[in-house]
């Protein structure tokens, strides 16, 4: 049986989810593991500061990041000429 497919702001959450998550990484150095952990354990979905954040397809948030990641040394030259 095939899975639902994610309501849009699932899929809105998760791509914010993943920029901030790729920010995290790029800045503070957080290994792979650990972005996912945190951002499933404290971020995605959760009441953080009194914000509440909305639940993410956390299949799409990891493959954005993941996709970014394989596909790194080609985006970050385009980025550099932005």
């Amino acid at each position: 049986m095939t899975e639902p497919a994610p309501k849009p702001m699932k899929k809105s959450a998760a791509r914010l989810g993943a920029v901030q998550a790729l920010y995290q990484m790029d800045v503070a150095a957080t290994p792979l593991h650990d972005i996912f952990a945190q951002f499933q354990s404290h971020w995605l979905g959760q009441e953080v500061e009194g914000t509440q954040y909305p639940d993410a397809d956390l299949n799409l948030f990891r493959d954005v990041v993941e996709g970014v990641l394989r596909e790194q040394m080609r985006i970050d030259p385009m980025v550099d000429k932005a």
